[in-house]
């Protein structure tokens, strides 16, 4: 997920000597390109963080606007997946064309980029499809819980699932075990398997672990492979957590699974 004002301020204590990021790690962090960093960089010794903030192009067309190329191409390749959730669909959109080296030349016949959750967020509203994700409640007296404040930054806290989907469109469902930065919404990782199961968190906690390091807590559902139904007992999972200082917290609960005493 791209953060203008965080970039900035990583660019600017990196030119005040105040951190020793490279323009690489910088990138992974803030989500913009090398290129784009030292663009910033140079705009720094201009102008200050919040001057740079504020769009030059007001009332002007962005030039990251979408051509009519790129939103004819999303709207054919959406009619693959007719009940798909906006996060599923992103997430398949950039793996299987933005990120596909295949497709480097249907990329630049179409205008076609990485782009946000809030952007396809938008796009879902103007075209009139469904999240398969949205519920509506229709009992009156349902009190509805107010949206948790996200983390303050980035590897506090990642959200883990396993999510059951013809991801692949061959009439098989498969499991995608996932992990998502609570702080940004970022997808840090996932892994396929057939279904739901030890393996594939395990899979995923070591490609989280090797490419973005140990986190303070992970949060999940109180599925029994990630947490014990009974109380002060450990899963395997939760032991490897506990090994790695990982504190697993279950769903509707602020309590912190622990090993029994």
């Amino acid at each position: 997920m791209h953060n203008k004002s965080y970039a900035l301020k990583l660019v600017q204590d990196k030119i005040n000597g105040l951190n020793n990021y490279s323009y690489s790690q910088i990138s992974s962090l803030a989500g913009f390109s090398k290129r784009h960093l030292i663009r910033l960089s140079q705009s720094l010794n201009k102008k200050d963080i919040d001057s740079i903030l504020v769009h030059g192009l007001t009332n002007k067309p962005s030039n990251n606007s979408p051509s009519s190329k790129e939103i004819e191409f999303i709207r054919n390749f959406k009619n693959q997946y007719p009940c798909i959730s906006i996060q599923q669909f992103m997430d398949i959109f950039h793996e299987d064309i933005v990120f596909n080296t295949k497709m480097i030349k249907i990329i630049k016949e179409n205008n076609l980029q990485k782009r946000s959750y809030s952007f396809f967020e938008n796009l879902y509203r103007k075209e009139g499809w469904k999240s398969t994700i949205k519920h509506k409640c229709f009992n009156k007296e349902y009190e509805r819980h107010p949206l948790r404040e996200p983390s303050p930054r980035r590897g506090i806290l990642i959200m883990i699932d396993g999510t059951p989907h013809d991801w692949f469109n061959n009439g098989r469902k498969s499991s995608l075990h996932i992990a998502i930065d609570d702080a940004t919404g970022e997808l840090l990782c996932g892994w396929f398997m057939p279904t739901e199961c030890l393996e594939g968190y395990v899979h995923m906690l070591k490609i989280l672990v090797t490419k973005h390091g140990i986190p303070e807590n992970l949060y999940s559902d109180k599925h029994t492979i990630l947490i014990s139904p009974i109380d002060g007992n450990l899963t395997q999972f939760g032991q490897m957590c506990e090994d790695l200082g990982i504190n697993m917290i279950a769903a509707n609960t602020i309590k912190h699974i622990t090993k029994s005493k």
